[in-house]
C-alpha cells in the first residue's frame, strides 16, 4: 500500500513483511504521516508507553464536562492517575491501564510494543483504532516516526477542542533538503520553542500552549536533549510499561549477543497479526487480558464487516 520496507539482514531471502493490521488495509483507506524526531528512537517511543501523560500533557486544560456525551476520553480527566498491568508477549510487551468508567464499568486503554520498533497506542476506541507507528532509528540522536492508520470516516481536521486551540500546525513541514536529516522536519521545532502560545496557557485554554497532540509529544521528547540522562529518573507506578519494555530490550540484546537468538516474531511473522491497541469499557471485575481479548474480537468483527465491498 505504498510503504517501502528495506531488509538490512544477511539472509539471501528476506523474511515476509510483518502482517500488521493497519498496513493490510486497502490502499484507498490507508493514510501515512512521517515526522523527524531529533532524539533517540527509544526516547520518542517511550512517549507511547505512558497512558497517564494524556490526562496532563494533552488534556491538562480539559474537565469532564468538556467532552461530548458518550466520549469515553472524559474518564482520563476524571481520574488522571490510572493503574497498570503489563506482560511480556511473544511479539514484545503489552499493557492495560485502567480507571473507573461509567457506573459499574472499567475504562481500559490497551497498547503494545512489538519488536523491533513498532507501537500500537490506544488513541481511539478499539473498533476504530487501526493504526501502528514505527520509530525507525536514523542515528543515536534522530529517528523517523512512521504513522500508518485507517483514514477517518469523515476526512478533514474538524473543529479542534478548545484545549488544542492554536493554528493547527500539526503536520506543517519545512522544505526538504538533500542532507540526511532533511525530510519531514516540522516548521514548529526547538528553534522557535514549538511556537508555544503563552497567552493560551495564561488564559487556561491550553495546558501546554502547543498546538496539537503530536507536536506536544515531540516538544517533550526532544526538549529532554537527544538522549536523556536516565540516572536522574524517578520512576513511578505509571512507568511500569516503560520499565518493562526496557528490560525486554536489554534481555533481547543480551540473548542475541550471547547466542544470536532473536525475538520470536523475527522468525514467526504471524505474531504481528491479531494485535491492536485501543480503549474501551467493560463491566467491573473482568481481568484485563480477558477484557482485551473480547474487545479485540468484537472490534475485528466490525472491521471485517465495514471493509467488505458493496
Amino acid at each position: 500500500n505504498g510503504l517501502v520496507y528495506v531488509y538490512m539482514g544477511k539472509k539471501k531471502k528476506p523474511p515476509p513483511l510483518p502482517p500488521i493490521e493497519a498496513t493490510l488495509l486497502p490502499e484507498e483507506e490507508t493514510e501515512y504521516h512521517f515526522v523527524l524526531r531529533e532524539c533517540n528512537w527509544l526516547q520518542a517511543a517511550e512517549g507511547e508507553l505512558d497512558s497517564s501523560h494524556v490526562g496532563f500533557l494533552h488534556f491538562g486544560a480539559a474537565q469532564k464536562n468538556d467532552f461530548p456525551s458518550g466520549d469515553m476520553s472524559k474518564h482520563m480527566v476524571s481520574n488522571r492517575a490510572p493503574e497498570y498491568y503489563a506482560k511480556d508477549t511473544d511479539f514484545g510487551v503489552s499493557y492495560g491501564s485502567h480507571r473507573p468508567g461509567d457506573e459499574g464499568q472499567t475504562y481500559w486503554r490497551i497498547a503494545h510494543f512489538l519488536f523491533p520498533c513498532w507501537l500500537m497506542p490506544p488513541i481511539e476506541h478499539m473498533d476504530r483504532n487501526l493504526r501502528a507507528r514505527a520509530y525507525v532509528p536514523l542515528d543515536d540522536n534522530h529517528c523517523m516516526v512512521v504513522m500508518v492508520f485507517k483514514k477517518p470516516a469523515r476526512p478533514g481536521p474538524g473543529k479542534p477542542a478548545r484545549w488544542f486551540a492554536g493554528a493547527s500546525h500539526n503536520y506543517r513541514h519545512l522544505p526538504r533538503t538533500s542532507d540526511w536529516f532533511g525530510r519531514y522536519r516540522r516548521v514548529d521545532n526547538m528553534t522557535n520553542d514549538y511556537n508555544i502560545n503563552r497567552d493560551l496557557q495564561r488564559a487556561g485554554v491550553s495546558y501546554t500552549g502547543i498546538d496539537g497532540i503530536q507536536l506536544q509529544d515531540q516538544a517533550l521528547q526532544e526538549s529532554m536533549e537527544p538522549i536523556v540522562d536516565r540516572t536522574f529518573e524517578r520512576l513511578a507506578p505509571s512507568d511500569l510499561m516503560i520499565t518493562q519494555v526496557r528490560r525486554r530490550l536489554i534481555r533481547a540484546s543480551r540473548a542475541f549477543e550471547k547466542s544470536s537468538t532473536l525475538p520470536k516474531n523475527a522468525k514467526n511473522q504471524k505474531l504481528f497479526a491479531d494485535v491492536r491497541g485501543g480503549h474501551f469499557q467493560t463491566k467491573n471485575g473482568i481481568k484485563w487480558e480477558k477484557a482485551y481479548k473480547e474487545a479485540l474480537g468484537a472490534a475485528q468483527k466490525i472491521t471485517a464487516e465495514t471493509l467488505v465491498p458493496e
